[in-house]
Protein backbone atom coordinates (compact mmCIF):
# COMPACT_ATOMS: atom_id res chain seq x y z
CA UNK A 1 0.00 0.00 0.00
CA UNK A 2 0.69 3.23 -0.48
CA UNK A 3 1.84 5.68 1.88
CA UNK A 4 -0.53 8.16 1.17
CA UNK A 5 -3.58 6.01 1.13
CA UNK A 6 -2.61 5.01 4.60
CA UNK A 7 -1.96 8.10 5.76
CA UNK A 8 -5.60 8.93 4.67
CA UNK A 9 -7.21 6.18 5.52
CA UNK A 10 -5.53 6.97 9.74
CA UNK A 11 -5.69 10.41 9.53
CA UNK A 12 -9.67 10.68 8.48
CA UNK A 13 -10.61 8.75 11.66
CA UNK A 14 -7.64 9.81 13.88
CA UNK A 15 -9.16 13.11 13.39
CA UNK A 16 -12.61 12.56 13.95
CA UNK A 17 -11.52 10.56 17.15
CA UNK A 18 -9.63 13.47 18.81
CA UNK A 19 -12.41 15.89 17.58
CA UNK A 20 -14.58 13.33 19.23
CA UNK A 21 -12.87 13.17 22.62
CA UNK A 22 -12.60 17.18 22.54
CA UNK A 23 -16.17 17.52 21.98
CA UNK A 24 -16.65 14.81 25.16
CA UNK A 25 -14.45 17.06 27.67
CA UNK A 26 -15.59 20.65 26.42
CA UNK A 27 -19.41 19.25 27.26
CA UNK A 28 -18.89 17.84 30.25
CA UNK A 29 -16.52 21.38 31.34
CA UNK A 30 -19.80 23.50 29.75
CA UNK A 31 -22.00 20.86 31.57
CA UNK A 32 -20.26 21.65 35.08
CA UNK A 33 -20.06 25.74 34.24
CA UNK A 34 -24.43 25.32 33.95
CA UNK A 35 -24.51 23.39 36.33
CA UNK A 36 -22.78 25.73 38.75
CA UNK A 37 -24.46 28.91 37.23
CA UNK A 38 -28.20 27.26 37.96
CA UNK A 39 -27.16 26.27 41.34
CA UNK A 40 -25.86 29.67 41.65
CA UNK A 41 -29.04 31.17 40.49
CA UNK A 42 -31.61 28.69 42.55
CA UNK A 43 -29.43 29.77 46.04
CA UNK A 44 -30.46 34.05 44.83
CA UNK A 45 -33.43 33.19 43.91
CA UNK A 46 -34.23 31.47 46.98
CA UNK A 47 -31.82 34.28 49.57
CA UNK A 48 -34.43 36.83 47.40
CA UNK A 49 -37.83 35.11 48.26
CA UNK A 50 -36.39 34.33 51.62
CA UNK A 51 -35.37 38.35 52.15
CA UNK A 52 -39.02 39.58 50.62
CA UNK A 53 -40.94 37.36 53.37
CA UNK A 54 -38.26 38.56 55.98
CA UNK A 55 -39.49 41.70 55.04
CA UNK A 56 -43.21 41.26 54.61
CA UNK A 57 -42.95 39.96 58.30
CA UNK A 58 -41.27 42.97 59.37
CA UNK A 59 -43.56 45.34 57.91
CA UNK A 60 -46.21 42.96 59.40
CA UNK A 61 -44.50 43.54 63.42
CA UNK A 62 -44.23 47.05 62.23
CA UNK A 63 -47.77 47.80 61.32
CA UNK A 64 -48.70 45.92 64.43
CA UNK A 65 -46.13 47.87 66.85
CA UNK A 66 -47.87 51.11 65.25
CA UNK A 67 -51.46 49.86 66.24
CA UNK A 68 -50.69 49.37 69.56
CA UNK A 69 -48.65 52.36 70.00
CA UNK A 70 -51.94 54.48 68.43
CA UNK A 71 -54.16 52.60 71.08
CA UNK A 72 -51.90 53.71 73.72
CA UNK A 73 -51.98 56.84 72.72
CA UNK A 74 -55.60 57.21 72.04
CA UNK A 75 -55.59 55.88 75.96
CA UNK A 76 -53.49 59.43 76.70
CA UNK A 77 -54.64 62.85 77.30
CA UNK A 78 -53.60 65.80 75.42
CA UNK A 79 -53.01 68.78 77.56
CA UNK A 80 -56.01 70.78 75.75
CA UNK A 81 -58.03 67.97 76.50
CA UNK A 82 -57.02 68.62 80.70
CA UNK A 83 -61.10 69.25 81.47
CA UNK A 84 -61.57 65.58 79.29
CA UNK A 85 -59.33 64.40 82.13
CA UNK A 86 -60.58 65.56 85.13
CA UNK A 87 -64.43 64.63 83.99
CA UNK A 88 -62.90 61.72 83.79
CA UNK A 89 -61.69 60.98 86.91
CA UNK A 90 -64.60 62.38 88.42
CA UNK A 91 -66.53 60.08 86.16
CA UNK A 92 -64.43 57.01 87.66
CA UNK A 93 -64.90 58.37 91.41
CA UNK A 94 -68.32 59.17 90.96
CA UNK A 95 -68.70 55.37 89.53
CA UNK A 96 -66.85 54.11 92.83
CA UNK A 97 -69.23 56.07 95.51
CA UNK A 98 -66.83 59.03 95.53
CA UNK A 99 -67.00 62.64 95.12
CA UNK A 100 -64.13 64.70 93.23
CA UNK A 101 -63.73 67.78 94.95
CA UNK A 102 -60.84 69.36 93.90
CA UNK A 103 -58.15 68.53 91.07
CA UNK A 104 -54.91 71.12 90.16
CA UNK A 105 -52.36 70.53 87.85
CA UNK A 106 -48.92 71.84 87.88
CA UNK A 107 -48.54 73.13 84.42
CA UNK A 108 -44.94 74.61 84.51
CA UNK A 109 -43.58 71.19 85.07
CA UNK A 110 -45.44 70.12 82.08
CA UNK A 111 -44.49 73.45 80.25
CA UNK A 112 -40.62 72.79 81.03
CA UNK A 113 -41.12 68.92 80.06
CA UNK A 114 -42.73 70.40 76.45
CA UNK A 115 -39.39 72.63 75.83
CA UNK A 116 -37.00 69.88 76.45
CA UNK A 117 -38.24 67.46 74.56
CA UNK A 118 -37.59 66.42 71.14
CA UNK A 119 -40.88 64.53 70.14
CA UNK A 120 -44.62 64.55 71.29
CA UNK A 121 -44.22 63.08 74.33
CA UNK A 122 -45.81 61.36 76.53
CA UNK A 123 -45.48 63.90 79.34
CA UNK A 124 -45.92 63.62 82.84
CA UNK A 125 -48.33 66.32 84.40
CA UNK A 126 -48.30 66.33 88.13
CA UNK A 127 -51.43 66.63 89.79
CA UNK A 128 -53.36 66.93 93.62
CA UNK A 129 -56.64 65.96 94.24
CA UNK A 130 -59.43 65.22 96.40
CA UNK A 131 -61.90 63.45 96.97
CA UNK A 132 -64.49 62.32 99.95
CA UNK A 133 -66.73 59.09 100.18
CA UNK A 134 -66.92 56.15 102.57
CA UNK A 135 -63.55 54.54 103.19
CA UNK A 136 -63.78 51.48 101.24
CA UNK A 137 -65.53 52.59 98.38
CA UNK A 138 -62.59 55.74 98.26
CA UNK A 139 -60.34 52.43 98.75
CA UNK A 140 -61.48 50.60 95.52
CA UNK A 141 -61.64 53.92 94.08
CA UNK A 142 -58.15 54.35 94.58
CA UNK A 143 -57.27 50.81 93.22
CA UNK A 144 -59.08 51.34 90.06
CA UNK A 145 -57.74 54.55 89.52
CA UNK A 146 -53.84 53.15 89.93
CA UNK A 147 -54.38 50.64 87.27
CA UNK A 148 -55.41 53.59 84.21
CA UNK A 149 -53.44 53.91 81.31
CA UNK A 150 -53.20 57.64 81.94
CA UNK A 151 -52.50 57.38 85.51
CA UNK A 152 -48.48 56.78 85.54
CA UNK A 153 -48.45 57.00 89.36
CA UNK A 154 -49.92 57.97 92.32
CA UNK A 155 -47.05 58.96 95.01
CA UNK A 156 -49.25 59.60 97.93
CA UNK A 157 -52.50 59.55 99.49
CA UNK A 158 -53.44 60.62 102.45
CA UNK A 159 -56.73 59.66 104.15
CA UNK A 160 -58.28 61.91 106.88
CA UNK A 161 -61.28 60.65 108.90
CA UNK A 162 -64.31 63.89 108.93
CA UNK A 163 -64.91 63.19 112.49
CA UNK A 164 -68.32 62.58 111.57
CA UNK A 165 -68.54 58.90 112.89
CA UNK A 166 -69.85 57.59 109.49
CA UNK A 167 -66.70 55.88 107.74
CA UNK A 168 -66.86 58.91 105.45
CA UNK A 169 -63.04 60.27 105.03
CA UNK A 170 -61.29 63.09 103.13
CA UNK A 171 -58.67 61.28 100.78
CA UNK A 172 -55.73 63.90 99.11
CA UNK A 173 -53.76 62.21 96.64
CA UNK A 174 -51.03 63.36 94.62
CA UNK A 175 -49.74 61.62 91.46
CA UNK A 176 -49.38 62.41 87.79
CA UNK A 177 -50.90 61.80 84.47
CA UNK A 178 -49.52 60.82 81.18
CA UNK A 179 -50.36 63.53 78.75
CA UNK A 180 -49.57 63.46 74.89
CA UNK A 181 -49.48 65.98 72.42
CA UNK A 182 -51.45 64.63 69.64
CA UNK A 183 -51.06 67.39 67.66
CA UNK A 184 -48.04 66.60 66.67
CA UNK A 185 -48.76 63.03 65.89
CA UNK A 186 -52.15 63.90 63.99
CA UNK A 187 -53.98 61.20 65.46
CA UNK A 188 -57.71 60.77 65.13
CA UNK A 189 -59.23 61.15 68.80
CA UNK A 190 -61.91 58.07 69.32
CA UNK A 191 -62.82 59.67 72.41
CA UNK A 192 -62.70 57.12 74.51
CA UNK A 193 -60.57 57.30 77.28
Amino acid sequence: MDSKVILKVTWLPGTLVIILVSLFFWSNYTMDKLDKIVVSQTADQQYKQDLILSISELQNKLSLLDDRLNQYNDELFKLDEAIKAIKAVASLAGNHGVQLLDFKFDLLKYLEQKKQADGPGPFILPFEARFCGNYIKTGKFIQVLERKKYIRDINSIKLLNDGSGNNDVSCNIKGALRFFNRSELELTDNGQI
